[in-house]
């Protein structure tokens, strides 16, 4: 299994995602050479990319340049007015096709919802005179990302947390704060952070390729590493290379194994009945908890109480604390990061000779498990007038 990883430490944008990715491929007989040979882009437009060192890193530059001024295009060079139709009718793959009108949906939706824009079923054309959409450099970088992931062709697509920079972007409406507000609306449910840096690290562009294209979010996941790619950007930081990491990576079959670092997340409570804490675990489990539990504990001043624990994915950490903070009499909470490795699972109805009982298989390399739902054993126990522990018995000696 080939899982992509892009590591964001010093954040993302369009032509170091193209660079990186390009550094993955090759760049002698890369898929680029259709658009740069072809007429996918305006005449006056040229790429050009070249390994460059970065900080003492080789890494590649990707560069969109308007002839016509000899100048690196930017936002202000021209507008492609039918991004929809200008994909559709190149030569580029239907995979890369589709995966460049996504990105483009996801970009345009969120510059939308910025300027309070509605959008239509077609989310690009409502929104071209934005800023972002419709530019030339993030018109050839989206291109460019979605024919490169789709000659890799990887299984899986991982991102680390997103580095946004902080600070403020002058951009074509005046000096904004990082993240910029495309950029923040379209890294929501995802995890971000900012290291200090005085600088926009994430632009919309490298942000729309975080929405559209992960899969997960994490750490390196566990594999044999084939090869890394290191796309340049434009500006110098003080302390590291700017550039972004791209790793391709031969991973375990996801069937068999599944690995992630979730965020274990407690609090003590110990002025709260239980009757009034058990509502907690519901809402708790409906906005996306993966396991909630609870220990009894004796607390200060020698006070019988309780430890409140639950297991969130990152993107789910702020939203669970806010909910313990709302729905319990704690004062705060604690968190932090743990690696956590299930069985994958799935559910199948069996049909036992009581009748049918949805299963729970579990399945990791050279381990199965086989578990009936217990919901379902009750029913066959009030149907049958048996105890429900013999009903579980029963299914677990048949399947």
């Amino acid at each position: 299994m080939k899982t992509l990883y892009f590591d964001c430490f010093a954040g993302i944008s369009g032509d170091m995602a193209v660079g990186a990715l390009l550094d993955l491929c090759g760049l002698k007989n890369n898929p680029l050479t259709l658009i740069i040979k072809g007429d996918l882009l305006h005449n006056n437009i040229e790429l050009k990319y070249q390994k460059i060192n970065k900080n003492g890193f080789s890494a590649v530059k990707f560069d969109v340049f308007d002839m016509s001024t000899q100048e690196h295009a930017d936002h202000s060079s021209y507008k492609i007015e039918n991004i929809e139709k200008f994909i559709l009718k190149s030569k580029i793959s239907g995979g890369a096709k589709k995966t460049a009108l996504e990105i483009f949906d996801v970009l345009a939706e969120a510059e939308a919802a910025v300027h309070g824009k509605k959008t239509s079923k077609s989310k690009i054309s409502a929104t071209l005179h934005l800023h972002e959409v419709g530019a030339l450099d993030s018109v050839a970088d989206i291109i460019c990302v979605s024919v490169l992931i789709d000659y890799l062709k990887p299984d899986k697509i991982i991102f680390s947390p997103i580095n946004t920079g902080e600070g403020t972007v002058k951009c074509a409406h005046g000096v904004l704060p990082v993240p910029a507000p495309a950029t923040l609306e379209l890294l929501k449910n995802i995890p971000a952070y900012s290291d200090g840096t005085k600088m926009e690290l994430t632009t919309p562009t490298g942000a729309a390729f975080v929405k559209s294209l992960a899969d997960d979010f994490g750490s390196l996941p566990n594999g044999k590493i084939i090869k890394t790619g290191y796309g340049a950007g434009s500006r110098e930081l003080e302390d590291r290379p700017n550039i972004l990491r791209a790793l391709m990576i031969e991973t375990e079959n996801q069937k068999s194994k599944i690995s992630a670092t979730v965020y274990q997340i407690e609090t003590q409570i110990d002025d709260m009945t239980p009757e009034t804490l058990a509502p907690v675990f519901d809402v708790l489990l409906k906005n996306g908890a993966l396991d909630v539990f609870i220990n009894q504990v004796l607390m200060k001043k020698q006070r019988a109480g309780f430890l409140l624990s639950v297991l969130a994915k990152p993107e789910d950490k702020d939203k669970i604390e806010k909910i313990i903070l709302r729905e319990t009499t704690t004062f705060g909470v604690r968190s932090w990061k743990v690696d956590r490795k299930v069985l994958e699972r799935k559910i199948e109805t069996f049909e036992s000779s009581l009748g049918p009982v949805k299963i729970k298989t579990g399945v990791f390399e050279n381990i199965t498990k086989k578990i009936p739902e217990f919901e379902d054993c009750l029913t066959l126990s009030k149907k049958h007038k048996i105890p429900v522990w013999q009903v579980y018995n029963k299914v677990i000696g048949e399947i």
